[in-house]
């Protein structure tokens, strides 16, 4: 594929994996008793930077069934004060609250502040504290995150078990509006690809995009050991300035799965309340669910992938006319308020 890019927003084309070979897991399902998870510890990594959603998070973490040990970051020793607040209550295991620089957003506390996180536990969850404007077309995609990855007693076991399956990491399939705007931006993609380098991973082009848009998942702490050994620090990350990508917590975002791949294998998950309840599963049905479902971001396989060119060409027309719009909208009410005075 050449290196072509369309319109002047920066994005490339990008593969996508075709909508009929989605690997995705209803969730929540029945266990099976003879394979109920056997998982004791996990981690919580979550950095907070709107401590207002403290209580949000802490009716979720209730439902964790076992030991829970909880890491936070967040920029400010103000913050830091209502988050421990706000955490007192919390008696399922301990919590350590961590100072980070405000730069690489929620990804660099998690591979430059918390290294020890990842040493001493084999599985853990990474959310954060999203926020999304009032009437936004993204609003609701922060609870659509939490309430899949931790909205029920039920739905925790059902991803521990996952993950005791020779499975490394379990995320929401992507929120609605959000599927239709993945593509490559040069920006993510040649950080993407010089990481993956770094990491001793060959990828082109040919290779599909996939992975946990947001940054909140389940996974199994070893995948992400070529990460941690590149030893990143707050230096390496872009300062922020709202940036909607380009950045290298962006581009770490794109590497997840192509990590796992090294080792395990990947599911996605999507809660359907009225339709999963009476679904059951166990060792065996996961492993042929993967054996149908599971296709690998590293293997290239072009009878799986769509070339989502046309239709990002669609969409950079789209965005480019709404761009005009407003400035056209901007200029007539200028106009208007200068007339006025």
């Amino acid at each position: 594929m050449s290196n072509l890019y369309v319109d002047n927003i920066g994005h490339l084309p990008t593969i996508r994996i075709k909508k009929k070979f989605d690997n995705i897991i209803s969730i929540p399902f029945i266990i099976k008793k003879e394979n109920i998870f056997h998982i004791s510890v996990v981690a919580g990594i979550i950095h907070i930077y709107y401590p207002e959603l403290c209580d949000e998070i802490m009716k979720y973490l209730q439902y964790i069934p076992c030991i829970a040990d909880i890491y936070i970051s967040t920029d400010t020793l103000e913050k830091r004060e209502k988050i421990a607040e706000a955490f007192k209550s919390y008696t399922n295991g301990k919590v350590e609250i961590r100072i980070a620089q405000n730069v690489g957003r929620d990804v660099a506390p998690m591979f430059v502040l918390f290294k020890d996180v990842f040493k001493n536990y084999n599985y853990f969850f990474h959310i954060h504290t999203k926020k999304s404007p009032q009437q936004s077309v993204l609003e609701g995609w922060r609870e659509y995150l939490f309430s899949s990855l931790l909205g029920s007693k039920q739905i925790i076991e059902n991803n521990l078990f996952l993950l005791q399956n020779e499975i490394g990491v379990i995320f929401p399939d992507h929120y609605s509006i959000v599927k239709r705007i993945i593509y490559w931006h040069k920006g993510d993609y040649f950080k993407f690809q010089e990481l993956m380098k770094r990491c001793g991973i060959d990828v082109d082009y040919n290779n599909p995009l996939e992975f946990p848009s947001s940054t909140m998942f389940w996974a199994r702490t070893d995948i992400f050991k070529p990460l941690l050994e590149l030893n990143l620090t707050w230096d390496d990350f872009n300062k922020e300035e709202g940036q909607i990508s380009g950045t290298l917590a962006h581009s770490i975002e794109r590497t997840v799965l192509y990590l796992c791949e090294l080792k395990y294998k990947w599911v996605k998950i999507k809660r359907e309340e009225n339709q999963a309840e009476t679904k059951a599963y166990g060792v065996q049905e996961i492993n042929e669910h993967l054996e149908r479902n599971f296709y690998s971001l590293l293997e290239k396989r072009p009878e799986l992938m769509a070339l989502e060119l046309e239709k990002l060409i669609k969409n950079c027309r789209r965005v480019k006319m709404a761009v005009n719009l407003y400035h056209l909208t901007l200029l007539k009410i200028k106009r208007r308020f200068k007339r006025k005075i």
